[in-house]
């Protein structure tokens, strides 16, 4: 008769790829935060004024509070730019620092996206994460 073999899995491991990856979603979210929005938004020109430098013209734009924006930018730490689109958001929403979309809530919709779409750096710090866990798990540092 043949005995039994049992397998022993060690959770440590495992639990550590899933904090790890938490962790590494997370310090890109939060790295989205130092990262800037700009926006384009229609304008329709007022008045054209060569300055007699060649190829230098003053223009003089005219917009409306209530013109829709064209697109929204977002350049991230990373130095990669992200655009999307609008979604109803108008001049006068992004204008001030106290309008509609400067609430945490709109933004934090775009740094998800933008996290998605950065998702190599995500990647690269969950390795980096993982190898210092492990690193540490199987060698010991004695200081003194």
């Amino acid at each position: 008769m043949q005995q039994k073999k049992t397998l022993e899995i060690n959770t440590f491991y495992f639990k550590s790829l899933i904090i790890s990856f938490i962790t590494s979603y997370l310090i890109v979210l939060i790295l989205c935060h130092f990262g800037t929005f700009d926006f384009i938004h229609n304008k329709t020109i007022v008045k054209e004024t060569p300055t007699g430098e060649e190829g230098v013209t003053i223009v003089d734009y005219k917009w409306d509070r209530d013109d829709p924006l064209v697109q929204i930018n977002f350049l991230t730490v990373f130095g990669s730019r992200h655009f999307f689109p609008p979604n109803g958001w108008k001049v006068k929403d992004v204008m001030f620092s106290q309008s509609g979309f400067f609430e945490y809530s709109n933004k934090f919709k775009y740094y998800n996206k933008i996290v998605i779409k950065d998702f190599k750096y995500v990647l690269v710090i969950w390795v980096i994460l993982m190898s210092i866990i492990i690193f540490f798990k199987n060698f010991k540092i004695k200081f003194g």
